[in-house]
């Protein structure tokens, strides 16, 4: 959940956003790669329900 990463980031380090368009598609295109180079049954479960699991990443930006 967001609240656990808020607040396990020190915020005067780094901020936290969703992911734009455009990164969700290069998240999308790293773990196709990463499925089929290693077999990663978690990667493939990601890949499986990609419109759920994509909103439950984040992405953290050094300020």
């Amino acid at each position: 959940p967001d609240d656990q990463l808020a607040a396990a980031l020190n915020p005067q380090l780094v901020r936290l956003s969703s992911l734009t368009p455009e990164d969700e598609a290069n998240l999308h295109a790293l773990v196709a790669e990463h499925a089929e180079h290693t077999a990663s049954p978690v990667a493939r479960r990601l890949l499986g329900a990609w419109p759920a699991t994509v909103r439950e990443f984040k992405l953290v930006v050094p300020r």
